[in-house]
């Protein structure tokens, strides 16, 4: 196959996770023809695996965009205030927002960080994290408890969680350091997110 076929697969397989390319690749070698049908048949081949097959098709993390996986303890005995206090940090905590933040049970909570290098609409967060077959955990509480085992991490991660009030209104809460001090902040979020953040997230399970 010359290398004027070959060059148009480029664009339509990079998103591949690398054992479907050389599958894609191996097909499309077999075919003879214009570069035109070679870019064709490898997005065919691509929309097969996703429907058919029914695998999606992920883009792989940098390894400077994720953590390892972190197992964190959880006490769900106390309050989200009672939690937050719990840390050490300065607050800075919105009393509306507070009345807000999710609840959750579990006693342990496995968590990696994703960090997505640019600005993301809020709204279009979970779509993003999608695309890496992942999707945001919405924890604070479980948040507050890494703090506390692992005061320093957020010095070099600034992490935070996202959800919505009863109003359809976007919350945050966020870990970082500002002006020197470990913070802690509970507050309604903006329209864009994603830039220096790290987001807690747990693998997507395939429906069935």
């Amino acid at each position: 196959m010359s290398k004027d076929v070959i060059r148009p697969l480029t664009s339509a397989v990079a998103d591949l996770p690398t054992y479907y390319t050389g599958l894609v690749l191996g097909v499309v070698k077999a075919l003879s023809g214009p570069p035109r049908i070679a870019s064709v048949m490898a997005e065919r081949f691509k929309m097969a695996l996703d429907t058919t097959l029914n695998v999606p098709l992920v883009r792989v993390p940098d390894s400077r965009q994720m953590t390892r996986t972190r197992v964190v303890n959880v006490d769900r005995s106390c309050t989200p205030l009672e939690a937050f206090k719990a840390t050490g940090r300065v607050l800075h905590l919105d009393s509306e927002v507070m009345d807000s933040v999710p609840v959750c049970t579990e006693r342990v909570v496995s968590m990696s960080f994703i960090n997505l290098g640019k600005l993301v609409r809020t709204e279009k967060l979970d779509e993003e994290l999608a695309q890496y077959g992942k999707k945001l955990i919405c924890d604070p509480v479980a948040l507050a408890a890494l703090s506390i085992a692992e005061p320093d991490f957020d010095d070099s991660h600034p992490y935070c969680t996202l959800w919505r009030d009863s109003h359809g209104n976007w919350c945050m809460v966020s870990f970082s350091v500002w002006l020197g001090e470990r913070t802690a902040e509970v507050s309604y979020c903006g329209t864009f997110c994603g830039q220096t953040d790290w987001f807690p997230v747990e693998d997507m399970i395939a429906e069935s």
